[in-house]
């Protein structure tokens, strides 16, 4: 064995990282390989590793090397792929960003193939048609000759949660035979991105309500799932009521709020009705909830009217909430 490889194995076997090795041989062709320790006999002491042959390929014709490889996308990559696109035969490599190196998952064939097979278990439910449609060898191919590079998002299950990723294929500089496919952790990036989005979304509902009511003085936009909702307020004398801007259950807080907020001879009524069975029976009954009653602002009852309706945005129905001053002259 030649002296780099026996520098891996020696360095393996004290720190126990694996180690990923070029060595040229005497017929000048450069061996491809790592060093893994497996085991330490706790008697004697002695260790245990395995040394595995990656490929053997020539000096002249190498642009890119196994430890360039995993040197340069280890710490940016969970998963790894090393795919012949001539015989589909790939290598899969995983990550560990505290080792700073990879790993050896598995050796298979039939890649595109596989990735359609692992789709059915691996990819959350509403993204796996459009990675089958769009993950394919002819697909990426053409977009990388037009484009240089094939990426995408789509969600992973991880402990039963989707978790945004991003696979990014690009071509070996110089081999038309082989690629590699990276697949890394973008769920951080993208649920700011979804947050962003919901936020203009939120905004625009607000405008079109602002536009129809010139009277109002606050709106909810309440999401009918799982009850949490944003306030928008108009008036100072509103805001000064000192109401939640935000939270997790709409109806349950605007039942608290009640007991200081309202005018005491409305609380109770207002307490039986409005809750939220009520109102979404209101709505799908007559497309629309409303309910009356006095809100205490600048220590006197203002007459107000609440009216509530389903609006279908772009990231699913929301249901909106409108409270004007009930102008009975």
């Amino acid at each position: 064995l030649g002296s780099a490889i026996m520098g891996a194995i020696k360095k393996c076997s004290e720190d126990g990282n694996v180690v990923f090795i070029e060595e040229e041989n005497n017929e000048g062709s450069v061996i491809h390989a790592f060093v893994r320790r497996i085991a330490i006999n706790p008697v004697t002491g002695e260790i245990a590793v395995v040394f595995v042959v990656l490929g053997i390929s020539e000096r002249d014709k190498q642009t890119i090397t196994y430890a360039h490889i995993a040197q340069a996308l280890s710490a940016d990559y969970t998963y790894l792929y090393y795919v012949n696109l001539e015989t589909e035969d790939f290598i899969e490599y995983r990550s560990d960003p505290e080792k700073h190196d990879l790993a050896v998952e598995r050796h298979g064939k039939n890649f595109f193939e596989a990735s359609r097979r692992d789709a059915e278990q691996a990819i959350y439910e509403a993204d796996r048609d459009f990675f089958i449609s769009a993950f394919n060898k002819e697909n990426v191919v053409e977009t990388m000759e037009n484009h240089g590079t094939f990426t995408f998002s789509y969600r992973l299950m991880v402990n039963g949660y989707p978790v945004y990723v991003n696979l990014k294929a690009v071509p070996m500089d110089g081999d038309d035979k082989h690629v590699i496919i990276g697949v890394n952790n973008v769920d951080a990036q993208m649920r700011k991105q979804e947050a962003m989005e919901k936020m203009e979304a939120e905004l625009i509902t607000y405008s079109r309500i602002a536009a129809l009511l010139g009277d109002f003085i606050c709106i909810y936009i309440v999401d009918p799932e799982d009850d949490t909702y944003l306030e928008y307020s108009a008036t100072g004398d509103y805001e000064g009521l000192g109401l939640a801007k935000s939270g997790d259950d709409f109806f349950e807080r605007a039942l608290i709020e009640a007991d200081t907020k309202l005018y005491f001879e409305d609380r109770d009524r207002f307490k039986a009705k409005f809750i939220k069975e009520n109102v979404m029976e209101g709505i799908h009954k007559n497309g629309a909830y409303s309910l009356e009653y006095r809100l205490m602002i600048n220590n006197k009852p203002v007459d107000i009217r609440l009216k509530a309706a389903l609006v279908e945005e772009k990231n699913g129905p929301q249901l909106i909430i409108g409270v004007t001053t009930n102008n009975k002259e």
